[in-house]
């Protein structure tokens, strides 16, 4: 082990009493009724069985834990465990829990990396196999899931040109680290290699960003908002983060003359206030999803500031503009979700995330990249002209989806085949309920 490593797992040790303190100091979403299990301590018995951990930071590779999780139960049904880090993302689960169209799913927050809070964390969950989710490696994680003989997969994995280049001035250290992976399994050529690279244990290409069924919605919600929004083109903001409501809200200044309806769906509903601030001063009356108000013939600007409704948004509009991708920082969003609905999307030109799904996307003419506020705003006026092209645009979106899809077959029956292989031996496996 190089000196790095072992400086790291000494220091984590040590920082496991005041690793609690720390996270409210660098966390604004600590969930304080659920602090403990960022100590490895659980509210829930072990299932028995066959059991995978399943981890994602947030919101985005919850949704690639869950479809993953269903397309390997139905293979085999054996118990998920899927941990998160955001409340957001383990409200989203919770959520679809409920809902009841999920196999065998527990959630948990994930431990913190230290050895104490770790192997509380395997000692009482004895998982079978762990499965981490794009890019969030844990040393101390992968240590204690070597020494316990749990073999860890790691996929869907992304690997940046800026993240090998750091790594690659602690050889020793990352050739180490990712030895404690069975397998690496890349999202995209580049990362593919950047992984082999760095001497990893690398698979076929399989992104799980482009798995997943279309997302579910109240028809009849949908029908009973369009009574009371009347004949009217209606623009989207999906998963908006900060100067984003701002942006594009100046950018539909001329659709909203004519009546248009801009819904605008923030990706951190925690945010609402503070965007009904910055509308009502650039003039707008604003409703809210969240007061149970519904937008009127007259609305033009209405705030969706709710939790698990993306499906009825998406449904609801005829132009969608995606969020978090004209800034720097965040890197975009998934549009293959409004894609498997059949909605072709306008971005903003920051979509590192997906570039690969984005890229595919235009080569289908399935999608727009606004590079600023004047090229949205003009994408928007000529839109108002000739909506007939969004009718094209929608049609190749969903298409190129289900090629997106069906080209991670081969690599996912041979991670199914791989990951389950020891649950099919003659047991007894009992699901735990949501």
């Amino acid at each position: 082990m190089s000196f790095v490593l072992s400086a790291y797992h000494g220091l984590m040790s040590l920082m496991d009493p005041l690793a609690i303190s720390v996270l409210r100091r660098l966390s604004k979403s600590l969930d304080e009724a659920r602090v403990n299990e960022r100590r490895g301590f659980s509210p829930h018995p072990r299932p028995e069985g066959f059991l995978i951990w399943l981890h994602g930071v947030s919101v985005g590779e919850a949704l690639c834990a869950l479809s993953l999780s269903q397309i390997l139960a139905s293979k085999n049904p054996v118990t998920f465990l899927i941990t998160t880090h955001t409340q957001t993302a383990a409200h989203l689960i919770e959520k679809r829990c409920r809902e009841g169209t999920l196999i065998g799913i527990i959630h948990q927050y994930a431990p913190i990396d230290t050895p104490q809070s770790i192997e509380r964390f395997l000692n009482h969950w004895r998982p079978d196999v762990h499965i981490g989710i794009e890019q969030d490696i844990w040393p101390g994680w992968l240590k204690v899931l070597k020494s316990m003989a749990i073999p860890a997969h790691l996929v869907s994995a992304r690997l940046t040109d800026r993240s090998v280049s750091q790594w690659q001035k602690l050889p020793k250290t990352i050739k180490t680290v990712l030895s404690y992976y069975e397998a690496i399994w890349p999202q995209d050529t580049k990362s593919q290699s950047h992984f082999q690279k760095l001497g990893a244990i690398v698979k076929p290409i399989l992104n799980l960003k482009t798995i997943g069924t279309a997302l579910k919605f109240d028809h009849g919600l949908k029908h009973e908002l369009l009574k009371t929004i009347g004949d009217r083109p209606i623009w989207l903001a999906a998963s908006t983060h900060h100067n984003e409501e701002t942006l594009i809200t100046l950018s539909l200044e001329q659709a909203l003359e004519k009546n248009h309806l801009l819904i605008i769906c923030p990706r951190h509903t925690d945010r609402a206030d503070e965007i009904e601030t910055l509308l009502t001063d650039l003039g707008h009356s604003v409703l809210r999803r969240s007061r149970g108000e519904k937008p009127g013939k007259n609305t033009k600007v209405y705030l969706a500031d709710s939790l698990g409704e993306m499906g009825l948004w998406f449904e609801l509009s005829n132009h969608i503009i995606m969020g978090g991708s004209f800034f720097p920082q965040i890197g975009g969003h998934n549009p293959l979700e409004p894609a498997r609905l059949k909605k072709g999307v306008i971005s903003g030109p920051y979509v590192e995330n997906w570039a690969g799904i984005y890229s595919a996307l235009q080569d289908h003419t399935a999608c727009l990249i606004a590079q600023d506020r004047d090229s949205l705003s003009l994408i928007v006026s000529n839109l108002m002209i000739d909506s007939d092209r969004q009718d094209d645009w929608n049609k190749n979106a969903f298409e190129c989806a289900l090629r997106l899809e069906a080209s991670n077959n081969a690599a996912l029956l041979t991670l199914s085949t791989l990951v389950l292989a020891p649950s099919l031996e003659p047991k007894t496996t009992v699901i735990s309920p949501c």
